[in-house]
């Protein structure tokens, strides 16, 4: 505890990927009221006192908060003993690691769907431990490759969140106050579900029983971009993972993705990722 409480309270680091910095110094922070990404804090003593979206909260010890950049941060206040720290990844970093979209869009949900969550303390010292060495490898900046390094850790630090997540969201109930927000959540399973074959709003949006617009408009207001691209987003995720299985040539994955030739696929994936199938699979491998 006392190696963490070190290391967490020393450390403040930022790239344009990732920040790690303790809970005390974003208190007078102005960053965290307009981040983009994703954001966990984690309360590790004492108390934390925010105003998100409009609601007054109060975290504690093992308690973690979800952030995203379209929940607002009006008010933070630490207490003079708090102990904790906030990582940050940003939205292309998530984006760029290689993960199934269902555990992706599994983590999307539960980030959107809570703000606060209570975790055990096996859950809770596992994420201080992945936490107190990603600090300690900034700290010492003298390894060759401090900077994949560091990346790599931000990556492990993601995937043992991703689990953790997991565990919550089976023992939670998403609430759906709204709706849209009902409409979305909805979606967003149909979408993990179906990505693999069907590309089109209008297929979604027939599913949910409304019109292609609307859909847009829900997509729009809770993750600011429109159902397209949001659609194009977990194809492309999908594919990404399929390409990265050794055995699969470009073709087959083409073909199980529902593409009318290679040459559909090869153009459409170069469009959104910037490379072509063929050069992402050899960089990967």
């Amino acid at each position: 505890v006392l190696k963490i409480r070190k290391h967490i309270a020393d450390t403040k680091f930022r790239t344009d990927d990732f920040v790690l910095t303790s809970l005390s110094n974003i208190e007078n922070d102005d960053e965290h009221s307009s981040l983009s990404g994703f954001a966990i804090g984690i309360v590790h003593s004492g108390t934390v006192k925010a105003t998100i979206d409009g609601s007054a909260m109060e975290f504690r010890a093992n308690d973690m908060f979800l952030l995203t950049d379209d929940k607002r941060v009006e008010s933070f206040r630490v207490s003079k003993a708090c102990v904790g720290y906030v990582i940050r990844f940003s939205r292309s970093f998530v984006e760029n690691i290689i993960v199934d979209v269902e555990d992706y869009m599994s983590v999307y949900m539960t980030f959107r769907s809570h703000t606060l969550l209570t975790i055990p303390e096996r859950d809770a010292h596992r994420l201080h431990s992945v936490a107190a060495l990603l600090s300690e490898v900034i700290s010492a900046q003298d390894y060759l490759y401090t900077d994949k390094i560091i990346s790599s850790l931000f990556t492990t630090c993601f995937y043992t969140l991703a689990s953790i997540l997991d565990v919550c969201r089976r023992s939670v109930t998403i609430s759906h106050s709204h709706r849209s927000s009902e409409l979305l959540h909805n979606f967003m399973e149909m979408l993990t579900r179906d990505c693999g074959k069907e590309r089109s709003v209008e297929y979604y949006a027939k599913q949910l029983d409304i019109t292609p617009k609307y859909l847009s408009i829900i997509c729009r207001k809770h993750m600011n971009r429109n159902a397209s691209k949001v659609i194009d987003e977990a194809a492309i995720r999908k594919a990404k993972s399929m390409l990265m299985q050794s055995g699969l040539s470009i073709a087959e994955v083409a073909e199980k993705l529902n593409f009318v030739s290679q040459s559909f696929f090869g153009k459409y994936f170069k469009q959104r990722v910037g490379m072509s199938p063929s050069r992402f699979k050899a960089q990967r491998f």
